[in-house]
C-alpha cells in the first residue's frame, strides 16, 4: 500500500489562512452588528436589517460562536479531504469520522493539533487499510447465498451481489445506498496494486454510471455485468490482489475457525 496520499500538506501555511479567515470573520460580524445596532438607534428597533438575506432578523453576538464552528468544521473537513483519509478508512470508520465533524469534537485549528493528526494517521495506515479490507471481504462474502459462485470462506474468481441496482419504469439505476461499497471495493484493489486511492472520473461508481445503459463495463480489476433485478455479477482480473484481499481479510482464518 502507498503512503503518498499525504505528501502535500502545507499546514503552516493552511493554519496561517485559517486564523486569518477567523480574524475577519470576528470583525465582519462585529461591524454588522454595529450597523444593526446604528440603524436601530437612529431609525427605530424594526429598520436594523442590513444583510438581504436577513430581512426579518439580525446579527447578534450569540451568532459569532456558531459561524467560528462553522470555520472550524470546514477546517478540519478540507484537511482530512487533503489527507484523502476517507478513501482508505472502513465505512464503519469514515463514519465514525463524519460524526466528530458534525457533533464538532475535534481540536482547535493549530500546528501542533493537526500535524498530531496527520502523524496519527500515518502511524496507523497499516491498521486502516486492514481494516477497509476486512469490510470489503465480509460484503463481497454474504453469509448465506442461493448462488454457487459466492463462497462463506473465501472471495472467488467470480461473485454476485444483490440489491446492487434499481429497476424502475424500464431504466436502470445503481442503488445509491450501495454506492459506498464499491468505492470501497475499488480503493481496496487500487491500494492493494500500490497505485494509491481512485479518483474522478477514473472511479469504479463513475464508470458504471458511464455505462448503466449497456449493462457492463470493465476496468483493469474488475469485469462487470448487471441486471433488472438488481444484481451485480463481478469478474476480478487481478488473482494476485484477490489472493491478498483473502489472506487480509481473513479467509483462512475463517477456514480454521469453522
Amino acid at each position: 500500500m502507498t503512503t503518498e496520499i499525504m505528501k502535500h500538506m502545507p499546514v503552516t501555511n493552511m493554519i496561517r489562512e485559517y486564523e486569518t479567515a477567523v480574524e475577519e470573520a470576528t470583525t465582519a460580524i462585529n461591524l454588522i452588528i454595529s450597523a444593526q445596532n446604528r440603524m436601530a438607534k437612529t431609525f427605530g428597533i424594526y429598520m436594523d436589517t442590513v444583510l438581504p438575506n436577513n430581512r426579518y432578523g439580525t446579527i447578534r453576538e450569540r451568532d459569532m460562536s456558531e459561524s467560528l464552528a462553522i470555520l472550524k468544521e470546514n477546517a478540519w473537513k478540507g484537511i482530512i479531504e487533503r489527507t484523502e483519509l476517507k478513501k482508505i478508512l472502513s465505512e464503519k470508520r469514515a463514519k465514525e469520522l463524519s460524526e466528530s465533524l458534525n457533533a464538532g469534537t475535534l481540536p482547535d485549528i493549530t500546528v501542533e493539533n493537526v500535524n498530531q493528526f496527520i502523524s496519527n494517521i500515518r502511524s496507523n495506515l497499516g491498521n486502516y487499510f486492514s481494516e477497509a479490507v476486512t469490510e470489503v471481504f465480509e460484503f463481497l462474502r454474504p453469509p448465506s447465498s442461493d448462488y454457487k459462485t459466492n463462497t462463506e470462506y473465501d472471495i472467488g474468481k467470480k461473485v454476485i451481489l444483490e440489491w446492487m441496482f434499481d429497476a424502475w419504469c424500464g431504466s436502470i439505476s445503481m442503488n445509491y445506498k450501495r454506492e459506498v461499497w464499491l468505492v470501497s471495493l475499488d480503493n481496496v484493489f487500487h491500494l492493494l496494486d500500490g497505485k494509491g486511492t481512485v479518483s474522478y472520473p477514473g472511479d469504479l461508481v463513475t464508470i458504471i454510471r458511464d455505462n448503466v445503459k449497456s449493462m457492463k463495463a470493465e476496468t483493469d480489476y474488475f469485469k462487470l455485468k448487471w441486471y433488472k433485478k438488481g444484481t451485480l455479477h463481478i469478474e476480478f482480473k487481478r488473482l494476485d490482489l484477490l489472493e491478498r484481499l483473502n489472506a487480509i481479510g481473513g479467509g483462512n482464518r475463517l477456514k480454521k475457525a469453522a
